[in-house]
């Protein structure tokens, strides 16, 4: 199981080398981290409803094309195992996404130690989360595709 070097992970996948445990274990991972960040993200509720309504608007908008994309990128309707795909190569880019995420929880507790206001904190969150999300998906599109 990879938890970082998803080049390596993608060379698997190509191989068809990665047998039911191991995508259930990516899948499990995949979980696991997911349900972290929620819980962390939840440490802190945002004040302010106009970033957390863009924020939420647009991840979804994200989420939507970004799957999209990584399905058209796996050969749309004739490709083939893009579920174990996107799973698999979703676990060490969650990894990556949760060490940019706390690179920027510090870089955000500085600046609220620093004095910036509340209302820049939150809307500075969102751009933060909205940039990493369209990241994996940009990620994950690249790496499906050499999958194909």
């Amino acid at each position: 199981m990879y938890f970082w070097k998803t080049r390596l992970l993608e060379e698997d996948l190509k191989r068809n080398s990665i047998n039911e445990t191991g995508f259930k274990n990516y899948y499990m991972g995949t979980s696991v981290l997911t349900t972290i960040c929620f819980y962390l993200a939840m440490l802190q509720p945002p004040e302010n409803m106009q970033a957390l309504a863009t924020e939420s608007l647009v991840t979804l908008i994200i989420t939507i094309v970004g799957i999209n994309a990584a399905f058209k990128a796996n050969g749309g309707g004739t490709g083939s195992r893009f579920i174990e795909k996107a799973v698999s190569l979703s676990f060490p880019l969650l990894i990556k996404v949760m060490v940019a995420g706390l690179v920027v929880g510090v870089v955000i507790g500085v600046l609220e130690m620093a004095g910036t206001s509340k209302f820049q904190l939150e809307w500075g969150t969102t751009i933060s989360i909205i940039a990493i999300e369209a990241v994996f998906y940009w990620r994950l599109v690249a790496h499906i595709k050499r999958t194909a």
